[in-house]
């Protein structure tokens, strides 16, 4: 209820405090998932790393649906089963 009256609009995810005090409710100390996602972003940018995106270039969110390989990299599961599929009915 705090992010909402001090944002404006509900949040993404769990609401969590950025400052050291626990269970601080204060607006302008909340910070939603779209928050930290855009913060950890920024970080990254400034630090020169390459920040992993949250989806596929197909739009499928990672989280839900990643796979990684042996040798580390990171797929997109929905991505790789429609491949797959359209091997198939190619192969067909």
């Amino acid at each position: 209820m705090a992010f909402r009256a001090h944002f404006g609009r509900e949040p993404e995810g769990v609401v969590m405090p950025v400052c050291d005090v626990k269970g601080c409710v204060a607006g302008p100390c909340l910070d939603d998932e779209s928050a930290r996602r855009r913060t950890r972003a920024q970080l990254a940018a400034l630090m020169g790393l390459n920040h992993q995106q949250p989806k596929c270039p197909q739009g499928h969110l990672y989280a839900e649906t990643a796979e990684y390989r042996a040798n580390g990299k990171r797929e997109c599961g929905m991505c790789r089963v429609q491949h797959r599929q359209e091997l198939k009915a190619v192969a067909a």
